[in-house]
């Protein structure tokens, strides 16, 4: 924060300030704990340290309240990314978490993940899905698309497939 700003600002609008960038300091945290929690959660389930106080390791996830699904993810880079290919946490650590397990779904070996890494702080998960497929198959899609129609409830989250 230049000082010709923060000479300008009140106190409470320096406190919104500091409570502003406090939350992304946060936000980053959150981003480079996902790896650790994901390695945790793999040496649980991997030594079955949940046994003694928890009936599964499923019922050791609920007692974290982060779903099943998303403790699988976390694992699932763990394993791929550490654990198979040896990439180091620090490289990891830096990459949004959820394009990792995209790119963990896609990859097959170290090569492919190596490629996808480098480009992947510049990449939606969209276009990272096309990386791969790319990657994979030697060529770009030439894409022969179809139209998808639903219709969806306005009171509840249904939705349904027009055939």
């Amino acid at each position: 924060m230049g000082t010709s700003i923060q000479n300008t600002l009140t106190v409470p609008e320096v406190a919104d300030r500091q409570y502003l960038e406090d939350t992304m300091a946060l936000r980053d945290l959150i981003e480079r704990s996902f790896l650790s929690m994901g390695e945790r959660l793999w040496f649980i389930r991997e030594k079955m340290l949940y046994r003694h106080d928890y009936a599964s390791f499923l019922d050791f996830v609920k007692e974290l309240n982060i779903g099943n699904s998303m403790a699988s993810k976390l694992m699932r880079i763990y394993e791929v990314f550490v654990v198979k290919f040896k990439f180091p946490q620090p490289v990891l650590a830096v990459l949004p978490w959820t394009s990792l397990y995209e790119l963990s779904r896609l990859v097959r070996n170290k090569e492919e993940a190596e490629e996808m890494l480098g480009e992947m702080p510049f990449l939606k998960a969209a276009e990272l899905r096309m990386r791969v497929y790319e990657l994979q198959s030697g060529h770009p899609c030439d894409h022969d698309l179809y139209e998808i129609s639903f219709r969806m409830c306005h009171k509840c989250p249904l939705s349904e497939r027009i055939k």
